[in-house]
């Protein structure tokens, strides 16, 4: 089994793509009972995760803007189904917070944001995997669904309030793998993007306000149409800090998009292939979006970081842009994610 790994400059994706304030994502949780935070500038490493926290791709991890912990999110390991579990600031486990659905399966499984009509509340995306069809053991997923987390419960521990856990997201039940999210032009609002798979090409993106979900998402066309072959694509969908630009990656490919942050379009601009054509394994932009970064284990061998121009639109030009900046030839075993981190560096 493939776990996360924490590699020097390279740090692991805990929260989604879009800005926070200074100190909201201060402190990550990750992998196998394993932490860091950010909160005196240096990462630092910590050891107090809960136990029987672990996740095998990307979990979230919430704190307040002083960077005080409030909540984080992953798998339960020691349960059976290894189903979503929300975890206190003293590492316990909410008493609504179990059994949340997503599995250990999905690539990119967990985003959270404050509600923007209370600010002790906060909305928990979940993503699950992709149905199977008949033949496949997998039972019934529920694509994307979402928890109300409200922190004046439990004595200011948090909660999920009963009826509000795993609630589905209207047309979300044929999505899976991935979610990804990123503000509205005006700042305030939030787009969420996830994608249909099974013989479709849509991605699917929804709206948040003070109002709360819009339940008729934006539809865009993919440049490619999903059949089942026991693994979902694509790996990862990220946006760009300004919101212009999208990239979804799939494991030998990527298609690089243009995004309106006032309409939710994604316009896809072309597809590119790395040079081992294998196995990608993240994205990242730079803080001011020029820059795009791809990550690719091209065998248990080799592992190496790519850097684009984020600002080619051409896709010869975009192409040319490419320069190999890392290049890792032991085998690491693993499948490495990245994010920026609160001091912006990858």
């Amino acid at each position: 089994m493939r776990k996360s790994l924490f590699i020097t400059g390279v740090f692991l994706f805990l929260l989604p793509s879009f800005s926070f304030s200074q100190g909201e994502k201060n402190n990550w949780y990750f992998g196998f009972h394993a932490g860091v935070t950010f909160t005196t500038g240096a990462p630092v490493v910590l050891n107090n995760c809960a136990p029987s926290f672990a996740d095998k791709w990307k979990p979230v991890t919430v704190s307040d803007s002083a960077g005080n912990l409030l909540f984080y999110a992953g798998e339960y390991y020691q349960s059976p189904n290894l189903n979503g579990t929300v975890y206190n600031r003293n590492h316990q486990i909410m008493p609504n917070g179990h059994n949340l659905y997503t599995a250990w399966e999905t690539q990119q499984n967990y985003l959270a944001f404050k509600k923007l009509d209370d600010s002790n509340q906060y909305y928990l995306f979940t993503m699950d995997e992709e149905w199977s069809p008949p033949g496949y053991p997998w039972p019934y997923p529920h694509g994307l669904t979402y928890s109300i987390v409200d922190m004046n419960l439990d004595g200011g521990l948090g909660d999920i309030p009963s009826g509000q856990k795993s609630v589905m997201v209207p047309g979300a039940l044929m999505t899976a793998s991935v979610l990804s999210g990123t503000r509205h032009h005006n700042n305030k609002d939030v787009w969420i993007t996830v994608r249909e798979y099974y013989n479709s090409n849509l991605f699917l993106t929804y709206l948040i306000t003070s109002a709360g979900i819009n339940p008729v998402p934006v539809i865009s066309q993919s440049l490619f149409t999903l059949q089942y072959t026991g693994i979902v694509g694509p790996i990862t969908i990220r946006f760009s800090p300004d919101g212009t630009k999208m990239i979804a990656l799939y494991q030998n490919k990527f298609e690089y998009c243009l995004f309106n942050s006032i309409t939710g379009n994604i316009s896809p601009l072309f597809s590119f292939n790395l040079s081992s054509g294998n196995n990608n394994t993240d994205a990242e932009f730079s803080v001011n979006s020029s820059l795009l970064y791809v990550s690719d284990l091209g065998n248990v061998n080799t592992f190496k970081i790519y850097q684009f121009d984020a600002t080619k639109t051409d896709s010869l030009q975009f192409a040319l842009s490419k320069i190999e900046i890392g290049d890792q030839t032991s085998n690491i075993g693993s499948e490495p994610t990245f994010q920026r981190g609160p001091d912006n560096k990858i």
